[in-house]
Order: structure tokens, then C-alpha cells, then sequence
């Protein structure tokens, strides 16, 4: 069983392993709704918790001499984007294509220009989104439940799939 819990918290510091990691995000969640709350609660202090604050960096370049990075290391798209993987493995397949037909650093250019426009339309959408999933304050969070209790859901299929579908590398 996997849950994932996000929440805005702009002074986080990640606790040790342990119990001061369930502490944390029973006081995040304090007030949730009594499934949230019961997840967290089950947790003892030798269950595993993995918190990571989520952050995107730009990197100005994803190569330097002969090294080069691909996927979260080149673009950090973070979960948030519903694009990490595909774009990971969109980036790889290019990378590797260009190797074939070209020396390395020619290679690594080759494969930066492909990618980067993809990336570089998804890295500020995603900073965008994260103002949906994860609410600044109670009056957001509350117009975020009306609406994706009452907008009809052909509005969500179409959003979704025109978010969802952008890399088409």
C-alpha cells in the first residue's frame, strides 16, 4: 500500500526517519478527514516514511565536456507534472539517437534541442498546477472540491488529457 500526502508548508525540514517523520505529518494533516487521519495514525515508528520537499530547478545546461544528465536530473519536472517518466524516457531515447549519429558533444546538443522547448512549456505549467494541488489556504481548497465535485467530467477528461499529453517526443 502506497499513499502520497502533499501539503504546503514554505519552512519544512524534513524530519529523521522515524517517529518525528509521522509526528510531522500528523500535525500537517491535523483536522483531515478521519481516512487521511487513519492512515497516518496506523503508522508506527518503524514503518518507512519518505518525505521529500518538492522543488524544480532549471538548469541552464544538461551537459558539460562529456557528461551529460537525462530525466529529474536534467529537468526535475516533479510529480506534480504527470510527466516525469515519459519525459525521462522521451529524453533518453533522444539522447541515444543522437549518439548514434554523432560524436558526443554534438550528440548532447542535438538532444537538448530536442527536449528543451517540451520542458521548457511544462517546468513554469507545473509550478502553475501546484497552486491546484496543493491549496495556499482554505477558501482555494474549498473552491478546488466544488469544483471537481460539480464541473461535469467531461471538463476533467479534456483538461487532463490535453495536460497529460504534451510530450510527444
Amino acid at each position: 500500500l502506497a499513499c502520497i500526502f502533499i501539503w504546503k508548508d514554505p519552512g519544512l525540514e524534513i524530519p529523521p526517519e522515524g517517529q518525528g517523520r509521522i509526528d510531522h505529518l500528523s500535525d500537517a494533516y491535523q483536522g483531515a478527514d478521519p481516512r487521511a487521519r487513519a492512515l497516518i495514525e496506523c503508522r508506527g515508528p518503524e514503518d518507512r516514511v519518505y518525505m521529500e520537499a518538492l522543488t524544480q530547478i532549471e538548469m541552464p545546461t544538461w551537459h558539460k565536456g562529456r557528461v551529460c544528465i537525462v530525466g529529474d536530473g536534467a529537468h526535475c519536472l516533479t510529480q506534480l507534472s504527470g510527466q516525469g517518466a515519459s519525459m525521462a524516457i522521451a529524453g533518453a531515447s533522444a539522447l541515444a539517437q543522437a549518439l548514434t549519429k554523432q560524436p558526443a558533444t554534438e550528440a548532447f546538443n542535438t538532444y537538448e534541442t530536442a527536449i528543451r522547448p517540451t520542458v521548457s512549456e511544462l517546468q513554469p505549467a507545473t509550478r502553475e498546477n501546484a497552486k491546484w494541488y496543493v491549496p495556499g489556504g482554505m477558501p482555494f481548497h474549498l473552491m478546488r472540491v466544488i469544483a471537481m465535485r460539480f464541473l461535469p467530467n467531461e471538463l476533467w477528461v479534456r483538461y487532463f488529457k490535453s495536460k497529460y499529453s504534451r510530450a510527444k517526443n
